[in-house]
């Protein structure tokens, strides 16, 4: 089951028309993804208007959702709070009395009691989110001579601009949102109290990065799957109708800019929707 949730801010999720959500202007009608001509798998974007979202493990930025972890927000009352409710979760039948007995074996086995057994937590939650999430990034320009630079060869590869409304079915985007980049990442509690809500960390994980990736002017679709995500269906085919335009870089060699209008005409994709830098 996708999540379907659409990002406006961490604070603040509802459920919106994403068609309306473009016509506004919340949401870019075009979103763009850089690619070069080094492996099949990049031409792929063009023969097959197909999209990779990724795990989060594979990111390039070490930090990107890999935030630290905190544990200031837990309290001795909060901490007994949630052991409660994941005893009366699992064993629904227990009475009271049973309960807090049981809450007192929990604390000498339990992360959430034994700051020693933590990092078993940590890892825990790190990689069911990373086996949950998938990520695509892409980018509101077109002319970002910075992307082109790192994503495409120094102008040698190309730009597909995607109608944004193709990203949002049942079996492709669920979470959408702009990168928030600050020079001081937040940190999250890997433990979930009663009162909060796990997608809160995960938005967070999502959507923030550093200062000096600012350059990307990123925009994120995020896939969510409870039960993980395997590795061939994280490929999501978008159909070439998607496709409402592409840019060859200025330094294209020849060979390539034919074969993008050989596989232009081979997808029936008009060749108007190519254009030179």
């Amino acid at each position: 089951m996708i999540f379907f949730v659409v990002l406006k801010n961490l604070n603040s999720m509802r459920m919106i028309n994403v068609i309306e959500d473009i016509q506004s202007g919340n949401l870019p009608k075009i979103l763009f993804k850089y690619r070069t001509f080094t492996s099949e798998f990049d031409l792929n974007v063009l023969r097959n208007s197909e999209v990779y979202f990724s795990s989060p493990k594979k990111f390039e930025d070490p930090k990107d959702c890999k935030l630290d972890y905190t544990y200031k927000s837990l309290t001795k009352e909060n901490i007994w709070k949630r052991g409660f409710q994941i005893i009366t979760n699992e064993n629904p039948t227990f009475n009271r009395a049973t309960k807090r007995g049981q809450l007192r074996q929990l604390e000498k086995v339990s992360p959430i009691y034994n700051p020693h057994l933590r990092p078993k937590i940590e890892n825990k939650f790190r990689n069911q989110f990373e086996e949950m999430a998938g990520v695509l990034s892409l980018s509101t320009e077109f002319d970002n001579s910075d992307m082109w630079k790192k994503y495409a060869n120094d102008f040698s590869g190309f730009c597909v601009g995607f109608n944004s409304e193709f990203f949002f079915n049942k079996d492709i985007g669920a979470i959408w949102g702009k990168v928030i980049y600050t020079e001081h990442l937040p940190k999250i509690c890997p433990i979930i109290l009663p009162e909060e809500d796990v997608t809160k960390n995960w938005l967070t994980e999502l959507f923030y990065k550093e200062n000096k990736w600012d350059f990307e002017n990123e925009y994120r679709v995020i896939g969510i799957r409870f039960n993980g995500i395997e590795d061939q269906t994280r490929k999501k085919v978008l159909g070439h109708k998607a496709i409402e335009v592409i840019y060859l870089g200025r330094n294209i060699l020849k060979s390539n800019s034919d074969l993008v209008f050989k596989i232009c005409e081979k997808n029936q994709i008009d060749s108007t929707r190519i254009i030179f830098l």
